[in-house]
């Protein structure tokens, strides 16, 4: 089982203590990073890349928002928890790309709800209807959306790395995008609501 690496950014140390251990409650979980410095901060989740982080909102020099923006810049997509000590941000902080919202003090049920949320969710990707992507083309754009590289992608799918390569580089096509990094940004805030597009499960 992968192990689901965290992250907990919050300028009040107690409450990053708190968080940490109830984390470590959690069977699969694992905190590689904690600071109360935001700009600190910001720098060691760009190196680590973690699959959760937990951010505080109102914090001195920068908040949660223009940190999450500041990643987003950076082409870093990792899952955003915002905690908080009341609720009045929860509306600005979903439309911030925020996953889930925890209010301080943070509950162990309440946390227990939002990780298997997000395990839920993991392998679950949206993909727009008019990309038309083929079947081999989905299996391999799902790999992208979970971090493999192309060679692990080859290995999984027993293909060789050039034909990973191709398939990557006509899916970048068909969704007009640049980079990976910009392909799986819009593959985490489209909505698949309303009929617009279909879900692929892993």
């Amino acid at each position: 089982m992968e192990t689901i690496t965290c992250y907990l950014l919050d300028d009040a140390i107690l409450d990053n203590d708190n968080l940490e251990k109830l984390l470590k409650m959690q069977t699969g979980f694992e905190v590689v990073g904690r600071k109360s410095c935001p700009e600190c901060g910001v720098k060691e989740i760009r190196q680590l890349k973690p699959h959760i982080v937990f951010l505080d909102i109102i914090m001195p020099k920068m908040t949660g928002f223009d940190v999450v923006r500041q990643l987003r810049d950076d082409g870093c997509m990792t899952t955003i928890i915002f905690v908080s000590t009341d609720s009045q941000y929860a509306i600005k902080a979903l439309r911030n790309e925020a996953f889930d919202y925890l209010v301080k003090p943070i509950d162990v049920v309440e946390l227990r709800c939002a990780l298997n949320r997000y395990m839920q969710r993991k392998d679950t990707i949206h993909i727009p209807c008019n990309w038309h992507l083929s079947g081999r083309e989905k299996q391999v754009l799902k790999l992208v959306a979970q971090g493999k590289t192309s060679k692990q992608i080859a290995d999984i799918l027993f293909l060789s790395k050039y034909t990973v390569d191709l398939h990557r580089k006509h899916i970048l096509e068909k969704c007009g995008c640049c980079s990976s990094s910009e392909l799986i940004g819009i593959l985490k805030s489209y909505p698949g609501r309303n009929g617009q597009g279909g879900r692929l499960y892993s």
